[in-house]
């Protein structure tokens, strides 16, 4: 599959294309609608390296967020954040409730995953290209103000749907709002831990030997906590990025340490994603898929 993804990846590069088209092509070409070379089961198995890599995703959006940096952007920042909230779900709703006449459960989430934006193809992006300017900055700080944004929606819409479905008599705003604020609250809280145990044992190292393997172990125990509790490892690896880039001392050292195999992992993200790109899906999902994207 890294083969494959290198492959079709400089092929792309070729073409004046990303690089990350080419990989997900190398996915599709590899699924079950091209060689078919993994079964179903196989690939199943590549969840944990897709957890792992979506953690790498977070730490490395983190740290783009420098606090001396950012300072200016506010404003900014926050324009996009309010407009994509308050104008995209309501936007995607009326087309798909009053327009297509879908159910409401279905609107209702698909209105909430509208707001969301990509944080690992922009992060792909910033990384290859080693973007820089105010513009990069712009939009890596709204990207992941808007994938914690979409989390908080996609949370409550989908407490809101179960209600509707099955409990109609139970809901209650307070019961929306606190599970995916709790759920966010202990993502950040795991990043914030791991973050400080990690400034902690690499305080007086400069080896960047034992700085790698000590962001690896790290990296591992955010995505296998976070998938066991069922929370947003992106999230907690954006914070554990976050604190690095702030306040750790031996920042250039921890980040360095991981630039030799950070190329490897989004190549094989992108290929995996490409693997479970379903086109059967687009028969189903008719006028209203169409009308969605």
């Amino acid at each position: 599959l890294l083969v494959l993804g290198f492959v079709l990846g400089h092929v792309a590069e070729r073409l004046k294309l990303p690089s990350l088209v080419g990989q997900i092509l190398a996915g599709i070409l590899a699924g079950p609608y091209g060689l078919d070379l993994f079964t179903h089961e196989t690939f199943h198995s590549f969840g944990p390296i897709t957890e792992f890599a979506l953690c790498i995703f977070g730490l490395t959006m983190g740290t783009h967020l420098i606090l001396r940096r950012l300072h200016n952007a506010g404003k900014r920042m926050v324009y996009i954040l309010v407009c994509q909230i308050l104008l995209i779900p309501p936007l995607v709703f009326l087309v798909l409730y009053y327009g297509l006449g879908l159910p409401l459960p279905q609107c209702l989430l698909l209105s909430a995953i509208a707001v969301a934006t990509s944080p690992s193809s922009i992060i792909h992006l910033v990384v290859h290209r080693r973007a820089r300017g105010v513009f990069t900055k712009t939009l890596v700080t709204s990207v992941a103000l808007i994938s914690i944004a979409s989390l908080v929606l996609f949370s409550i819409a989908f407490q809101i749907t179960q209600s509707i479905l099955d409990q109609p008599e139970s809901l209650t705003i307070m019961q929306s709002l606190l599970a995916p604020t709790v759920d966010i609250l202990k993502a950040l809280l795991i990043g914030l831990g791991m973050a400080l145990a990690l400034l902690w044992v690499t305080r007086s190292n400069t080896s960047l030997t034992y700085h790698f393997s000590c962001l690896i172990i790290t990296l591992l125990l955010i995505a296998g906590t976070c998938s066991a509790l069922q929370l947003p490892g992106f999230l907690s690896s954006m914070v554990l990025g976050f604190i690095v880039s702030n306040y750790s001392s031996k920042k250039h050292i921890l980040l360095k340490s991981f630039d030799n195999i950070e190329p490897g992992i989004f190549v094989l993200f992108f290929v995996l994603a490409g693997t479970h790109i379903d086109f059967g899906m687009l028969r189903t999902a008719g006028i209203a898929g169409g009308a969605f994207v």
